[in-house]
């Protein structure tokens, strides 16, 4: 299994666009523009990890999250 490195690369881990935004509690085109935008706020990093759990998505974690945070500011 390979390391996320994106937020848009956790969200292909779904089936569709349309399961995650489901399984988040979101609208469809929320989640479009996260994974577009490669960006999600960390109000939903929890509900997201609990999400891929409960769907058995392996590597998702809050530190995953703050990871690819972290890698963004710096390349900013």
């Amino acid at each position: 299994m390979s390391v996320m490195q994106t937020y848009s690369e956790i969200i292909n881990k779904w089936p569709s666009i349309a399961d995650f935004a489901v399984d988040v509690d979101v609208y469809v085109g929320l989640a479009a523009v996260w994974k577009h935008r490669n960006s999600i706020p960390p109000r939903y990093w929890q509900a997201i990890v609990s999400a891929a759990s409960a769907r058995g998505i392996e590597g998702v974690s809050i530190e995953l999250f703050a990871t690819i945070a972290a890698s963004k500011r710096e390349a900013a």
